[in-house]
């Protein structure tokens, strides 16, 4: 028989028992809960990160990453598919009203027999896609007003430059006057029911302009649908061979090519996320919205540094961790693949992780004085610029005024003569010149001095030369056989004079009580009219396509505006005269006056109301300035 147990003691109150040590090879991690696995996982019965968009196990697996529906999703879900399910009825009642009697027959008797209306809708669709498909498809982009196809006769009779623009003429679907620097290609003048008619030039000697030739295909113009006879189209043949794309196709339809960027893995330079296919086209949004306005870095030499294979002694110079998340955190913002991307403050959106892991890196080479490096003041002034663009702008002035401060303590302005290196000379140089330009932007933007009173000591290559100093953006448009270059270096040369005067006369107006005197606003004023004479062909009124060159013609004609608008009483003698600088620049911006606005509310107001009387419309306000 077995001895009794030792009745043990009653344990002493105040006292605790301490646990006895656990080896520290026996300490295990606890493992973080997950609310919601992802489907991958649970059938594969793995452990799940929870990260969104794709989970870690799902991006080593390479499968598609989907999270189940909560009930209220679900609830949502269904209601979406019931106003799908209603879209389609009211689509299919939209076929049966417009197509051929016969073909609306045979529609109805689809549907009596039984048919399902998303697949019947859906195959008329898909049949007309594949009609469309086996003829030319139509790939050019026309913008309408929402009464008319045609611009308004009033905004048509100013002799305003943009009006011979290639743009408008491609998109106008009218035959316009071809001049380029005063030699005429040819001329076709239109009647209002013949489709030509009147006279046809030859045209004249050969011209530079590979892209407008055979002016005789103006002959293959057809006309228009029943409903507006008086409309002459280009043929896709003729639009094809008579105008680049840039010209008859979207740009947003443009897809951005560059081999670098497709060697380069951004997740060896995140941890925000594992997805090296969404960064990828992160970057490309990047490089084809926002870069050609506002550039930091120059393209080539961030992309070949970022392409390194990743080793313990690599040299990247031109990349960094902190600039690859700032310029991502910014893509965010350009991106549509980013759903809720203008929601920057949910802490779920990637723009908001991405730009909050930035400032995290940033704070952390303040704090340990380790800043002084390119690229960190390349990323605080792509921190300044995202707040700006969320409307946070005191918060990334902080940002910004270090990284300008970094910049003239690195000696960024003063030619960087002394970098032995000509590549990671090139590339200071370059960022010199675009944080001049930021400076004088902004500080035109903010009625402030710049911080920057003089540009960098480095002159600009003349991109004709020396376009590769530059780097090019290339784009391939839909049904393209061949790339589009976007003229990248002219761009940059041609914003960087202009904002050599902006900011001079930033630093003339800003800070002091007096305004300006007459004679240096002129001078002004004269600079600024030789810049736009002196503009490379692409950057001409004629030739200009891209967003980035219309917002630099836009900027240049308000200068003018403001600069001159003071002076317009005063008497002047020469050929600047401020009331008629004044006057032109409203003239090839189209800015009408009070009584024109007044005409065109009454038009579009009685238009938009067919109950509204002449009366009615006359008593409305005028459209605002």
């Amino acid at each position: 028989m077995s001895a009794p147990l030792r009745p043990l003691l009653p344990a002493i109150p105040g006292v605790q028992r301490r646990q006895p040590p656990v080896p520290i090879g026996d300490q295990q991690q606890k493992r973080r809960r997950v609310s919601n696995a992802c489907e991958a996982c649970r059938l594969q019965k793995s452990r799940c990160s929870g990260e969104q968009p794709t989970c870690t196990a799902c991006t080593k697996r390479n499968t598609h990453c989907r999270y189940p529906q909560t009930e209220a999703r679900q609830v949502r879900q269904r209601y979406e598919d019931l106003q799908k399910r209603r879209s389609a009825h009211e689509e299919l009642l939209g076929l049966m009203s417009t197509l051929p009697e016969q073909d609306a027959t045979e529609l109805f008797l689809r549907v009596q027999a039984g048919g399902d209306i998303t697949t019947i809708v859906k195959h008329v669709q898909d049949g007309n896609l594949l009609l469309q498909l086996q003829l030319v498809p139509e790939t050019r982009l026309r913008y309408e007003l929402p009464h008319s196809r045609d611009m308004p006769a009033l905004l048509l009779t100013s002799e305003s430059p943009y009006l011979n623009s290639l743009i408008y003429e491609a998109a106008s679907q009218r035959a316009l006057h071809v001049t380029v620097q005063g030699h005429e290609r040819g001329r076709v003048q239109l009647g209002q029911n013949d489709c030509l008619q009147g006279e046809e030039e030859i045209p004249k000697e050969n011209s530079d302009l590979s892209y407008l030739h055979n002016i005789h295909n103006v002959k293959l113009f057809i006309k228009s649908a029943a409903t507006e006879p008086n409309h002459c189209v280009f043929p896709a043949e003729y639009a094809s061979s008579e105008y680049r794309s840039e010209y008859v196709k979207p740009y947003h339809a443009a897809v951005f090519v560059e081999p670098r960027l497709e060697n380069v893995k951004p997740s060896e330079w995140t941890t925000v996320s594992k997805d090296d296919t969404l960064m990828r086209d992160l970057l490309a949004a990047y490089f084809t919205h926002e870069y050609h306005l506002w550039p930091l870095f120059q393209k080539d030499y961030f992309l070949e540094d970022m392409a390194k294979p990743k080793t313990d002694d690599r040299q990247t110079p031109c990349c960094s961790s902190l600039l690859v998340i700032a310029i991502l955190a910014y893509a965010c913002y350009c991106s549509k693949k980013i759903p809720n991307r203008f929601r920057y403050w949910e802490p779920e959106g990637l723009g908001y992780r991405f730009l909050a892991e930035a400032k995290r890196i940033w704070e952390m080479q303040i704090i340990s004085r380790k800043y002084r490096h390119l690229t960190s003041v390349q990323a605080a002034l792509i921190i300044n610029i995202v707040h700006h663009l969320y409307g946070l702008d005191k918060i990334g002035d902080t940002y910004g005024r270090k990284g300008w401060v970094i910049a003239q303590e690195m000696q960024l302005f003063d030619g960087n003569a002394h970098i032995l290196s000509e590549r990671v000379r090139n590339a200071r140089n370059f960022t010199a010149w675009c944080l001049f330009g930021i400076d004088s932007h902004l500080a035109w933007q903010f009625f402030r001095r710049p911080f920057l009173a003089k540009p960098p000591m480095f002159a600009l290559p003349d991109p004709s030369v020396n376009a590769a100093w530059y780097g090019e953006i290339w784009l391939r448009y839909p049904l393209s056989e061949t790339l589009s270059p976007t003229n990248y270096g002219h761009v940059f040369k041609a914003l960087s004079d202009f904002r050599i005067i902006l900011g001079e006369l930033c630093y003339a107006s800003f800070g002091t009580d007096s305004k300006i005197p007459e004679e240096q606003a002129m001078a002004f004023v004269s600079r600024l009219l030789a810049w736009y004479k002196k503009l490379p062909i692409p950057l001409m009124p004629k030739n200009i396509v891209l967003p980035v060159h219309l917002l630099m013609h836009l900027d240049y004609q308000i200068v003018l505006m403001i600069v001159c608008q003071p002076f317009i009483n005063d008497d002047w003698v020469g050929e600047l005269i401020p009331k008629n600088i004044v006057s032109h620049a409203e003239r090839d911006i189209n800015v009408p006056s009070q009584d024109e606005l007044s005409k065109l509310a009454k038009r579009f107001l009685k238009l938009d109301s067919g109950e509204q009387s002449d009366s009615e419309a006359g008593n409305s306000s005028p459209l605002p300035l």
